[in-house]
């Protein structure tokens, strides 16, 4: 298990696309009554420490971030303003573009896993939209019907014209960004708080949310009455919810109850324990912001927390050694 120590709070935390060994990080933090933030990229190195490669100070908070990779690595941040920033990985002085539509804070930004020149952005204004990397005003754009924030939105995993996109009263919305229009909106069996969602990539049927109560749903997108599966993942607010790339049945949750949970998860209702914990970690002494796996490491995980530090593990190695993968020695440039 390794951990670093931060400067700021990290707002959000993702494993490179483009580099098999890389981590990025946005983070915000209050210095008098302004927010500030920076821009992380990080490597972990042969011998297991992770090298701090560039770093980039932020004259506003930093919210979200999301990377695309062809030729060359990009990513895309959202920030406290409503201003979004374009970057280059490979060099983090300054962003390339700046893209503004929105009126106040960004709450999610999502590169398309099928165009990697499309990506998708939600705001507290209460509108979504869709964006061409070269175009400076967005190819399609909507307001919530009913003006909650939008605090969330991403691409399907196997659809390339489907869309979902969360508002905060969790009336999850399925779009067609072709047509341009709503298809059909999920609505939860309760009064709940929206805090996040994940399609699984190996089921395109198979969608996830997690709510400020601390609760899990499992709905099966060609059923949306109700989901097939809730229940209580966790004491306080779930701050990410994530499939496993490389399991179908494996689910990661994080919360602001410190703790990580590792979830499998049976698609048939049938089970006599449709969802079991089968792992918890408490890394952390205050609450759990953000967590990501890794695309190119079979059971390699990451979190960042409030705590001013991030944890990277194994969750393979740890269950075969019964102890921490790592040492928690640590190099930073």
């Amino acid at each position: 298990m390794l951990r670093l120590e931060t400067e700021f709070i990290c707002s959000d935390l993702k494993f490179s696309k483009y580099d098999e060994k890389g981590l990025i990080g946005i983070a915000s933090d209050t210095f008098e009554t302004k927010f500030v933030g920076q821009l992380n990229y990080w490597r972990l190195s042969s011998v297991g420490q992770l090298d701090e490669i560039q770093s980039v100070g932020l004259d506003t908070g930093g919210t979200c971030v999301s990377e695309t990779s062809h030729h060359d690595s990009f990513l895309i941040t959202g920030h406290t303003d409503p201003i979004l920033r374009l970057w280059t990985l490979n060099e983090l002085r300054k962003p390339i573009k700046r893209y503004t539509h929105h009126n106040m804070s960004i709450e999610d930004v999502n590169v398309s896993p099928f165009d990697g020149n499309e990506f998708a952005s939600c705001s507290k204004d209460s509108s979504f939209a869709l964006w061409d990397i070269s175009q400076s005003e967005p190819i399609f754009s909507e307001n919530n019907e009913s003006s909650f924030p939008v605090l969330g939105v991403t691409y399907h995993s196997q659809n390339p014209s489907l869309i979902l996109v969360a508002p905060l009263d969790t009336r999850i919305e399925l779009w067609n960004k072709q047509e341009q229009k709503r298809i059909y909106t999920i609505t939860p069996p309760d009064d709940i708080i929206f805090s996040c969602m994940s399609v699984n990539p190996y089921n395109e049927f198979m969608l996830s949310v997690g709510d400020e109560q601390g609760m899990a749903y499992i709905w099966d997108l060609r059923s949306l009455k109700k989901p097939i599966h809730s229940f209580q993942a966790h004491g306080l607010a779930v701050s990410q919810i994530k499939f496993n790339p490389h399991d179908e049945k494996i689910l990661g949750t994080s919360s602001t109850d410190n703790y990580f949970h590792l979830w499998h998860v049976n698609e048939g209702k049938e089970e006599k324990e449709p969802i079991s914990c089968i792992k918890s970690y408490r890394t952390h002494s205050l609450p759990i912001t953000t967590f990501d796996w890794s695309l190119h490491e079979i059971g390699l995980a990451c979190d960042a927390s409030s705590d001013y530090s991030i944890f990277l593990w194994n969750i393979i190695q740890d269950e075969e050694n019964n102890s921490l993968v790592s040492s928690d020695t640590m190099s930073k440039k």
